[in-house]
């Protein structure tokens, strides 16, 4: 029962806080004309995302740039890094480390693609900078994943 408690609190942590925040900067912030608006019309939140982006207006002017363009993929790097961590991190180093650099090189591999035109969006070297530091982070941060579990 213990170990359940330990590993949903590094899940809440580690993966949904940083999904929800990175979410939250990208439709409060990001604009309306991007596809992912059109999930929020068919599940019926836009409504509720449009009085949120009212009532933070104000706001745009002082959040810079690279933070509404670069962190919300950078904590969804650091979500999905964790994810492979949390689910690998009782077995051998290298199974959580394989998963976690494939994740690495599909995130890093996604923004090269924008560089070429292969896939929609504008390729940032921002974006790369921020990939490797939220991929950097969660391995450490995921190193102390079994000394916790183990402590617990």
């Amino acid at each position: 029962y213990e170990n359940n408690r330990w590993f949903i609190r590094m899940y809440i942590i580690h993966v949904i806080a940083p999904l929800i925040v990175g979410s939250s900067i990208y439709f409060l912030f990001r604009p309306t004309s991007l596809f992912a608006f059109r999930w929020l019309e068919c599940l019926g939140l836009l409504p509720f995302i449009y009085a949120s982006r009212d009532s933070l207006y104000a706001l745009n002017i002082w959040v810079p740039t690279w933070f509404v363009f670069s962190i919300p993929n950078a904590l969804w790097v650091y979500a999905g890094t964790s994810v492979f961590n949390l689910i690998w991190y009782r077995s051998s180093a290298s199974y959580a480390l394989s998963w976690a650099f494939g994740f690495l090189l599909l995130s890093l591999g996604a923004e090269a693609m924008q560089y070429i035109a292969y896939l929609p969006g504008t390729f940032c070297t921002t974006d790369m900078l921020l990939i490797i530091l939220a991929w950097t982070l969660a391995m450490i941060i995921s190193c102390r994943f079994s000394v916790e579990y183990t402590y617990e």
